[in-house]
């Protein structure tokens, strides 16, 4: 049974995330004007870190690569814990964590919707040079996808980590990936930091709601089994 679900899992990791990129994508039609100049406002009392740290890896070609690849394999990094939670945990507890990561993609959306933010990246064209010094605070229109708030990214990485703990090399590996992970999304200007910190409370509000779901499956087997 393990092959069977690792394969599933290899088969759908990397079409729900894409799936969950062309949501985000089409929000955009549906919220043109974005709040960008805001968040970045609020960035600003923290020293602007997306702009510093994306000079940073732009100075140095194997920082950029690092990063890349870092944010682009994260499929294979939820993949890779499934199959660790596959083969030294019980199958139970391998599907929760699918149904974490699956929750993570999605739930994210219609916040999206409520909360456009697009990143430094796509909302100053000088990134990551600093914009000027005074901004007006406005909506802007930015044709990006509005998949700022929170960072699904940061929020996976820490997912990763939740889930690897168990195991002291578990902690050290998602412990690396996570930092590689906030290095890349800021270096990269996807995302600002309050759209990382906004990740923190999300991956709370994600392992909540597999809480929750498993209690609900369980009290209607519980039911189902009383009245068989």
């Amino acid at each position: 049974m393990q092959t069977e679900w690792l394969l599933v899992g290899a088969a759908l990791v990397q079409p729900a995330a894409s799936l969950a990129l062309l949501s985000a994508e089409a929000l955009s039609r549906l919220r043109p004007l974005k709040l960008d100049l805001f968040i970045y406002q609020i960035d600003c009392f923290f020293g602007s870190p997306s702009f510093y740290l994306g000079r940073l890896v732009g100075a140095h070609l194997w920082l950029i690569i690092l990063t890349s690849v870092s944010y682009n394999l994260l499929s294979v990094a939820i993949f890779a814990t499934f199959a660790v939670y596959l083969v030294l945990r019980p199958e139970q507890e391998a599907l929760r964590v699918a149904l974490a990561f699956l929750l993570n993609l999605f739930v994210a959306v219609p916040i999206y919707l409520l909360f456009p933010v697009c990143g430094p990246a796509f909302a100053f064209p000088t990134f990551p040079a600093s914009p000027q010094a005074h901004l007006i605070l406005h909506m802007v229109s930015i044709s990006a996808a509005p998949n700022g708030v929170p960072s699904v990214h940061a929020s996976s990485a820490l997912l990763i980590l939740w889930f690897l703990w168990p195991w002291t090399w578990g902690r050290a590996i998602g412990g690396i990936y996570l930092g590689l992970m906030i290095l890349a999304t800021l270096g990269s200007g996807q995302h600002y930091l309050f759209d990382l910190l906004c990740a923190v409370p999300y991956t709370a509000l994600v392992l909540w709601l597999v809480s929750f779901l498993n209690v609900r499956s369980l009290a209607v087997k519980a039911i189902c089994i009383k009245d068989s």
